[in-house]
């Protein structure tokens, strides 16, 4: 759940558009943490937690916990399909004359990560929510600038991908680690 925690800073990077993900992540968040607190010294792990609820209630009533953690995954998921997309840019890259023609509008890969994750289980209402929000997404340098890695009116370099990659990968590395054993226990 800390590490949950982490994706909602990063959310709020991202601004005030994606304050109903930031929300409903942290929402999330927070029914399992009370959750846990209905018996903390029984509850250690969220695996216990989830038999609990799996043994109390019945099949095919609401579980609180199972439903926050199954959102919360695939709040998770999408946030993870967005940093590949971001990090695979880079990638693609091996001189500042291809960084520089990277587009600034990074709507596509919020887009993609939506399509491949959250989408199928959004209601038409929902999906018209994001898609205004996908209005507001930051640019490339706006983000990257927000992040730490570009001053006022810097170009992206291959200074600055190296940055981007070392202290980014193993954050992406860590949340899809994090995704796959959530996966399994769900």
């Amino acid at each position: 759940l800390r590490s949950a925690e982490s994706i909602v800073k990063f959310l709020e990077i991202l601004g005030l558009a994606f304050k109903p993900v930031r929300d409903d992540i942290s929402g999330n968040i927070l029914k399992i943490k009370n959750a846990f607190q209905l018996d903390p010294q029984r509850f250690v792990t969220l695996n216990e937690l989830l038999e609990d609820e799996n043994e109390k209630i019945p099949k095919g009533k609401f579980k609180i916990a199972t439903d926050a953690l199954l959102w919360l995954t695939r709040a998770l998921f999408y946030n993870q399909l967005f940093l590949q997309e971001f990090f695979s840019d880079f990638d693609k890259c091996t001189n500042d004359q291809e960084l520089s023609a990277l587009p600034e509008s990074l709507t596509h890969h919020f887009e993609n990560a939506y399509e491949s994750s959250l989408k199928k289980h959004h209601n038409w209402f929902v999906q018209k929510i994001f898609g205004l929000c996908l209005k507001a997404v930051p640019y490339r340098s706006s983000l990257l600038q927000t992040l730490g890695y570009l001053q006022d009116e810097q170009k992206i370099t291959m200074d600055v991908q190296q940055k981007v990659v070392t202290t980014m990968k193993p954050y992406l590395e860590t949340l899809r680690d994090c995704n796959s054993a959530l996966i399994r226990l769900l």
